[in-house]
């Protein structure tokens, strides 16, 4: 894996620097080597590894003198030519080994031939060896047998740097073989005097050996009491450590103890909200069976009033044309009096009848009448269970949330149980510069949650009616007979019913919208989520006081009010947190604000009863489209050769062809 990791490596340092593309070789080890850009024969898994110039901590010490050398050519290339400062460290390393290497005895042929001349032609010497090996190939790593060297070398114009480089070196050396010769005169002086003193120093041997004794057995002593001191140290500090922790082992079983009490309470709290959400379940569906009974009775009342208008309609149409005969007979009784008391008794007799049978059909008139306004009763019954139920749903909602934070808060107190050396107890992390002082609550959560729709095109959110919030392109949903549709803002009027939050309550505009000017617009996006209302616009958002008023305020929940409570769109900020309809919270991804000296923005003031929130979303942009062509099949010649047999004066059919033209 290590040897992967340096391939890797060393292939991103070719591609990142010019000339090193191509096959690469190890100076001075046997390695096959092929005329592509990979090798062809797998390495010795033997070898050693690799390593960058710039990993290069310390020369290997198998590296001949002409292997340093080359070495230093291609580390001052990297240096100079692309002046990276961390080739430093590496040149300097070889300088280093250069000098040491540069010995007056033992040296190569190479070596030889370069002190026969000066400084300056070993400057010389150098700048030919680097024209020749540069040019030729490029060396990022090194291993401790020799150097890799890839194929394709530098393209060099301009030697000034290798000329300083060598010059430098060159004086560097030479003044390492100057320092070498005095320091082999001065070692002859020395051996003289050594040879001198050797009396001497063995007069003297047995004097130092008596001393370091001396120095031993004092420094034994010393380290001895130093030992002692320790151990006293060590003593105390664990004498200390032992009543710290006994002193938070005292405390951790008083915390131990008061979070159990604590977590007994919850659990007490945790089964009544359970009980009371199961009571409110079962009432949530009386609600509804009630709800079913009245629509069934609903509509056995419309179908019964539907026949009594149709009945009353067709004895209206009989008694027009009854008294439009009347008309006739008495017309023709007052030109031919004699003659039409035959007629006139007989039509005497048809009215009466016709008159018991208009007094019976307005008995059943009434009926009908007395039939709806019981239906009307009853669908203003049927709307407050709707609320009703609305309600209960609401409260059973909130009541699953509040057992959700409660079984959380359980499950971190029995993690406390379980760790609670580790317990801390602090402020819950937030993002309270975005938040109101009033949402307190919201705040110890640390996300806002806002009853969004995004059924309704994914494009919906929940608000509470608030005057002059709604935009004008605002489209609301409407329920009528069962079927959904949807208005714009502008053209919902006094009576108008608008579907609630929970797409089943239905609420009723209380009077005609009225437009007004706004200021300040802002923009709310959380994903696909958008919604775009002013500034003082309130979002709704749960009000969990804490865990242990939750309970008691679950079965009084008002608008504003208790568990359900609101804050200004304009408050929020990008990456608060806020809570869709499917129950999963997402951050704000877009907060866009728009702020004019002047009202330039058209806003609505819309009053719903009863006071419930509502689905409400802009108009998206559409892409024009295009349905299927519809080709008509065209059949010619096929009516000319007919003849007309039909009467001038019948109207002819639509489907019957006519002389003369083709359909």
């Amino acid at each position: 894996q290590a040897r992967r990791g340096n391939r890797r490596a060393r292939s991103a340092e070719a591609r990142s620097v010019p000339g090193t593309e191509g096959d690469y070789v190890v100076t001075d080890v046997k390695i096959l080597l092929s005329n592509s850009r990979s090798r062809t024969a797998p390495c010795d898994p033997e070898a050693e590894q690799e390593t960058h110039w710039t990993h290069m901590t310390a020369v290997p010490a198998a590296w001949p003198l002409e292997t340093v050398l080359d070495a230093w050519l291609h580390t001052a290339c990297l240096r100079y030519n692309y002046n990276h400062a961390y080739y430093q460290n590496s040149l300097d390393l070889l300088e280093q080994h250069l000098t040491e290497l540069w010995e007056p005895k033992a040296k190569p042929n190479l070596v030889a031939e370069l002190l026969q001349r000066g400084p300056q032609q070993l400057a010389e010497k150098l700048l030919q060896r680097g024209r020749a090996e540069l040019p030729r190939c490029s060396v990022q790593y090194f291993t401790s047998e020799g150097l890799v060297r890839w194929n394709g070398g530098w393209n060099i114009s301009d030697w000034s740097w290798l000329e300083a480089a060598s010059q430098r070196l060159a004086q560097r050396l030479m003044a390492v073989e100057d320092s070498a010769a005095e320091e082999a005169k001065k070692r002859r002086r020395v051996e003289e005097d050594i040879s001198a003193a050797h009396e001497l120093q063995k007069a003297k041997e047995e004097a130092a050996r008596l001393a370091g004794c001396l120095q031993e057995a004092e420094s034994e002593v010393r380290a001895s009491k130093d030992e002692v001191a320790q151990h006293k140290e060590r003593c105390g500090q664990l004498e200390a450590r032992v009543l710290a922790l006994e002193a938070g082992a005292a405390e951790t079983v008083v915390q131990l103890r008061a979070s159990e009490t604590e977590r007994e309470q919850l659990a007490e709290r945790l089964a009544s909200a359970e009980a009371s959400a199961s009571d409110k379940v079962v009432e949530l569906q009386q609600a509804h069976d009630e709800i079913t009974t009245l629509e069934q009775r609903v509509a056995a009342a419309e179908a019964a009033a539907a026949e009594s208008q149709d009945e009353l309609s067709k004895v209206q149409s009989e008694k027009r044309a009854c008294e439009e005969r009347c008309q006739q007979l008495e017309s023709r009784l007052a030109k031919d009096p004699a003659g039409g008391n035959t007629e006139l008794k007989t039509l005497l007799i048809e009215n009466a009848k016709y008159e018991e049978r208009c007094e019976q059909l307005t008995q059943q008139l009434a009926k009908a009448e007395t039939k709806l306004d019981q239906m009307q009763t009853l669908w203003e019954e049927k709307g407050k269970c709707q609320v009703e139920a609305a309600t209960y749903q609401e409260r059973c909602r909130l009541l699953e949330q509040l057992t959700e934070a409660k079984e959380h808060a359980l499950h971190m107190s029995s993690r406390l149980f379980a760790y609670p050396t580790f317990a801390r107890h602090g402020p819950a992390s937030g993002v309270e510069a975005s938040r109101s002082p009033e949402s307190n609550a919201s705040d110890s959560l640390g996300y806002i949650l806002v009853e969004d729709a995004s059924s309704v095109l994914s494009r919906s959110s929940w608000f509470s009616v608030q005057p002059h919030c709604f935009m004008l392109d605002a489209i609301f949903k409407t329920r009528s007979y069962g079927v959904d549709f949807f208005l714009m803002g502008r053209d919902l009027k006094k009576g108008s019913r608008v579907v609630a939050g929970d797409d089943e309550a239905i609420l009723e505009v209380a009077k005609n919208p009225e437009i007004s000017k706004a200021t300040d617009i802002v923009r709310l996006q959380a994903g696909a989520a958008i919604l775009q209302v002013t500034q003082d616009h309130l979002v709704q958002v749960p009000d969990l006081k804490s865990l242990e008023e939750g309970v008691a305020d679950v079965t009084e929940v008002k608008a504003g009010v208790g568990i359900a409570k609101y804050v200004a769109a304009g408050t929020l900020k990008e990456g608060d947190f806020v809570m869709l309809d499917s129950g999963e919270p997402v951050a704000l991804t877009s907060v866009e604000s728009w702020c004019t000296d002047c009202a330039d923005f058209e806003v609505l003031k819309i009053v719903f009863e009863p006071d419930l929130p509502v689905a409400c979303f802009a108009c998206p942009p559409c892409i024009l489209s295009k349905g299927h062509p519809n080709f008509r099949t065209r059949r010619g010649g096929m009516c000319g050769h007919q003849t007309c047999t039909r009467p001038l004066t019948a109207a002819p059919s639509p489907s019957q062809p006519v002389c003369g033209r083709i359909l």
